[in-house]
Parts: structure tokens; sequence; C-alpha cells
């Protein structure tokens, strides 16, 4: 798994729950920066007992045919791997503002179109707006 943010460490406990061997690079000190952590205790304590591996602080450089090169604390090594799945995260897309803007005099733009969050975010910001038209 190229990624452990909540994404990344859900579907690696789903592929865990499959008895898959799944090991999660992470490029932060800490997988599911973005969650609270009560909830990061819980998944860790689910990935540990699914097996699933934690490789923090490790950069994913190259993916090949046949795996993975990483790097931490300066090191590159290389990890053989069937599939990789990549949950690299994710970046604010606000492209559709501009051609929306191009034909409606009043847009709004909220969720990962304004900043990159989480999926409640866009529901609060969704329910506010709908609630003024």
């Amino acid at each position: 798994m190229a990624g452990g943010g909540s994404c990344g460490v859900e579907t690696a406990c789903h592929l865990g729950m499959q008895q898959k061997n799944v090991t999660v690079a992470e490029m932060l000190d800490i997988c599911e920066s973005d969650e609270d952590s009560r909830v990061r205790e819980q998944d860790y304590k689910l990935m540990d007992e699914l097996g699933v591996a934690r490789m923090v602080s490790t950069r994913v450089v190259e993916i090949t045919e046949t795996g993975v090169i990483l790097e931490c604390a300066g090191e590159q090594f290389y990890k053989p791997a069937d599939n990789i799945v990549a949950a690299f995260g994710y970046v604010a897309d606000n492209e559709a503002y501009e051609e929306f803007s191009k034909v409606c005099q009043d847009v709004t733009v909220i969720g990962d179109a304004k900043e990159a969050r989480r999926l409640v975010n866009a529901i609060r910001e969704g329910y506010l707006i709908g609630g003024n038209i």
C-alpha cells in the first residue's frame, strides 16, 4: 500500500481481512495523520491483528513491474510486490469552478475543490450552502 492516510489504512485492513500479505508505506512519521488519535489507535490495533505491516517515514521512489523502490532515512531499498495500491493523498481540484463561473453568477466552491480534506467537511459545507439557496 503506497500511502498510509485514512484511505490507505482502510484499504490495507480490507486486504488483510482477505488474508493478503500487506505492507503500508507512509512518508510521514505516523499513518493516518489526518485521523483522530482514538481512531488511529483502533486502526493500528486492527492492522496488528491482521498482520498488516507499517513502514513510516518511508517514501515511495519508484514503482516497478515487480515491486517498489522505497527510501527511508536516506537509504533506498527494493521491496517485491505482486500488487501495489496507490493511496498517495489528495490535492484540491477546482478546475470546474472556472467553467461554471462563465455561465452562472453565483458559484460557491466547496469540498475538495476548495481544499483537500475529509468527506465530513464537504458534507457540512454542502449542507450550509444548500440552506442558503
